[in-house]
């Protein structure tokens, strides 16, 4: 007999059960497509963005300062408003552009683009410059009279992290950790309802036991589920290193990185968190005799709920509510990384936050064992709340007995 513990037997069935390399490798084809696709089209309309040909009436208050500029063309077509206005219409120019004077002009455009908005800020800043140079003030002095006051603030905590792109990396992950959830759910609702409609679970608890064998199952399935999340990872790092050898880009490691104690605090919540909402829907599905029909599938949409918050706190990262909800199990994955970028931490928060994401853990899992092994030998009606909890007082009363 094997000495592997039965519940590893179990995680090591379920994931090989659902493990596709080549389905993996055709996902991971699939999104270096994506972003390939994604950023020929956007440079593609990047390169011809600057290609704006502006027919002029009234050239002579054209600007020099912007009569040769990349991002427009003007041409002075020789032709009456009436003929170079059908032109504008038969897409022979982008634009007519009449001159009153040197401080207003009529643009006549088949429709509204933003490129209207650039030029109408091309002219206004040429005409600043225009009569900057009229007043006869240098240059110098009138930067000199509109410089903003020099305020270096310099924060004391967390200075280093509070940043665009550590805030980022930060939501990256978050974001990572709920696609892993919502990924995982359909193997794991699967893989625990799809036995119950089969009616094999009663040979399968014959011999192992409920708690090994949901264990095992949310294990291999969240194991399963992390793995595709890596392959999407490598897929856009793919990506950013077709953009390096392409386009020449930076490789753009995100910030994260460069603080290693941000990095494994995050990461060390974000993996708890996926692990408790895993176990949680791991409960969810044991008391789930159709998930097509279940009302209880709109539970998969709790996860979502703390990112609101986190959101909605990013200005207050050190308010009272703030500070409960990231220490909370269902929101600290959240809440907390953002808190650890934005606000000031204590060393015994951050523990305490990590201390009940275990004890979150270890509940969900033993109140899945303890429902799988009473609820999935039922059919038929879903036990109610009430049930639950007298199963669960049952199961728990006996094992301490």
């Amino acid at each position: 007999m094997s000495r592997t513990p039965a519940y590893l037997r179990v995680a090591r069935w379920e994931f090989l059960r659902f493990f596709k390399m080549r389905e993996l490798l055709v996902g991971m084809a699939i999104i270096l497509a994506i972003f390939l696709v994604q950023k020929i089209v956007t440079e593609r309309i990047t390169a011809n963005a600057g290609e704006r040909s502006i027919a002029v009436i009234g050239s002579e208050y054209l600007p020099t300062s912007i009569d040769q500029q990349d991002r427009f063309t003007f041409v002075v077509a020789g032709r009456d408003e009436a003929e170079l206005v059908r032109a504008v219409q038969e897409k022979e120019f982008d634009g007519l552009l009449v001159f009153a004077d040197l401080d207003s002009a009529r643009l006549h455009v088949r429709k509204q683009a933003a490129w209207q908005d650039e030029l109408q800020t091309l002219f206004t800043a040429a005409g600043q410059a225009r009569r900057v140079e009229a007043s006869g003030i240098p240059a110098e002095v009138l930067a000199a009279l509109g410089a903003p006051f020099a305020l270096d603030t310099m924060v004391l905590a967390n200075g280093r992290r509070n940043s665009a792109e550590a805030r980022w990396s930060v939501a990256i992950l978050v974001g990572l950790m709920l696609t892993g959830i919502l990924l995982g759910n359909s193997y794991l609702f699967l893989a625990i309802t799809g036995e119950k409609t089969q009616r094999i679970t009663e040979q399968i608890m014959a011999a192992i036991s409920p708690q090994s064998w949901i264990d095992g199952k949310i294990l291999g399935l969240a194991a399963l589920a992390l793995v595709h999340l890596l392959v999407y990872v490598l897929g856009y790092v793919l990506f950013r290193v077709v953009c390096v050898v392409v386009w020449h880009e930076a490789l753009g490691l995100p910030q994260v990185l460069a603080d290693p104690s941000l990095f494994c605090a995050s990461l060390l919540l974000i993996l708890l968190g996926f692990y408790f909402w895993f176990c949680f829907f791991g409960l969810v599905a044991c008391t789930i005799s159709d998930p097509n029909s279940s009302s209880r599938s709109s539970m998969l949409m709790l996860p979502l709920l703390p990112l609101g918050v986190a959101f909605a706190g990013l200005k207050h990262p050190d308010a009272l509510w703030m500070k409960s909800l990231s220490i909370l199990p269902f929101s600290s994955p959240t809440v907390m990384p953002t808190r650890l970028v934005l606000g000031e931490v204590a060393v015994w928060e951050f523990l305490l936050a990590v201390a009940l994401l275990g004890v979150g853990i270890w509940f969900l899992r033993r109140a899945a064992g303890t429902i799988f092994g009473l609820g999935m030998l039922m059919y038929g009606k879903e036990p109610s709340l009430r049930e639950m909890w007298k199963w669960l007082r049952q199961g728990w009363i006996s094992g301490a007995s």
